[in-house]
């Protein structure tokens, strides 16, 4: 099959990197997490004679229970009817002596228990974590859904067979809004089957922090150039460096984004162009690929990085049997077999963006939106093409 290697390489800007921590929100937004408390209703009842059982709603949680039969239970405590037959134990003594346990019968092949609660959320990024346990993950599917109980919002467990273990799903919320949480069972057999849930977390992370931090990275090259961002640009950094991952923070760093991006757009506005010609590549973000960061494998089409992230761009085309990747001069690293030079055609290292494309394919990358005021404008681009060579040669 054909190729075409093609490396770009520009101008050296540099980037600011951060940790993402997460705080423990669990107490605020949900109630009895772990089930251990023993303030609990029936939701469903069946006594007939000595076969006495329950389908239980825990305190806090609002519990759901559809199209079961009178074998169908669930079991808080031990002791509890049906308990001695549900032929499994709590996940740990340390983890208190509760948890949410279901034995779906399956006469009905399609019994459905779910636990919820619906709280106001702030703006950020969630993650659940809980414990697990299930006989049959084919015939009785467990896990948590969020927003509603749905295909698209629920996220089932491969939890292998007769054993608790961790799992985790996260969630965006947007703005500030009511959303609901919660645990399912769906039974999908014919036969008894047993589940449990227990000790549910839940942990809070602010959003936009890339976005602040890649906002930052642009300033600055555009204040190498005018040098009319210094105070903004500190700000910005402050609030960055200080990130606390608390609910009340995520308004600082929307107001630092806001603030700082009308800065970045009003210096751009009043920049004034020389009418004998400017260079204006300061304005393209990453227009030297040095705020990504190099490959530390080779690329190859075996590797699917048709979806590589590039800082400040992009991908609006790809094909089959291609690959894209930032690779560094000198690493010796290889885009789909090449190696990549020791230098760039001015003899500096750095990084270069490196494409392999498939036969008849395309693939293509836009920068940033830019405005510009009406004018000629010359576009350059250091660049080497290996083709079907076993080696990059220079263009241009």
């Amino acid at each position: 099959m054909k190729r075409k290697l093609l490396l770009l390489t520009a101008f050296v800007v540099c980037a600011l990197t951060g940790m993402r921590a997460q705080t423990d929100v669990t107490s605020t937004y949900i109630t009895n997490a772990n089930f251990e408390s023993t303030t609990f209703s029936p939701k469903y009842t069946n006594s007939s004679g000595s076969n006495i059982r329950y389908v239980y709603e825990p305190e806090g949680w609002i519990c759901e229970y559809k199209n079961g039969c009178e074998w169908d239970a669930s079991v808080l405590q031990y002791g509890q009817p049906v308990y001695g037959n549900m032929g499994i134990t709590l996940p740990s003594e340390t983890l208190g002596n509760q948890a949410y346990l279901v034995r779906l019968h399956g006469n009905s092949k399609t019994s459905q228990i779910t636990l919820s609660q619906t709280k106001t959320f702030p703006k950020g990024k969630y993650t659940l974590k809980g414990l697990f346990r299930t006989q049959n993950q084919n015939e009785l599917e467990v896990g948590f859904y969020f927003d509603s109980y749905s295909n698209g919002n629920r996220i089932k467990y491969e939890l292998g067979n007769g054993s608790w273990k961790e799992f985790s799903t996260s969630f965006v919320v947007e703005e500030n809004a009511e959303k609901t949480v919660g645990v399912f069972f769906k039974h999908t057999s014919g036969n008894a089957m047993v589940a449990g849930v227990d000790n549910i977390t839940l942990t809070y992370e602010n959003i936009n922090k890339e976005e602040l931090s890649k906002l930052i990275v642009k300033a600055k090259s555009i204040n190498a150039k005018l040098n009319t961002l210094a105070s903004e640009i500190s700000s910005a950094e402050s609030v960055y460096e200080n990130i606390d991952d608390t609910e009340a923070y995520q308004t600082t760093i929307d107001n630092a984004i806001t603030s700082l991006s009308s800065a970045v757009s009003n210096a751009l506005s009043n920049y004034e162009f020389d009418p004998a010609g400017d260079d204006i590549s300061w304005m393209i973000t990453n227009n030297g690929f040095e705020q990504s960061t190099a490959s530390q494998d080779d690329a190859t089409t075996s590797a699917q990085a048709l979806d590589y992230s590039l800082t400040g761009w992009t991908r609006i085309s790809n094909g089959a049997n291609s690959c894209a990747a930032v690779l560094a001069y000198g690493s010796g690293k290889k885009l789909n077999g090449v190696v990549i030079p020791e230098k760039d055609n001015n003899d500096q290292g750095g990084n270069a963006m490196g494409i392999s494309i498939g036969w008849n394919v395309t693939i293509s990358y836009q920068s940033e939106l830019l405005k510009l005021p009406e004018g000629s404008y010359s576009l350059k681009v250091s660049a080497y093409n290996a083709g079907t060579a076993e080696t990059f040669k220079s263009v241009f």
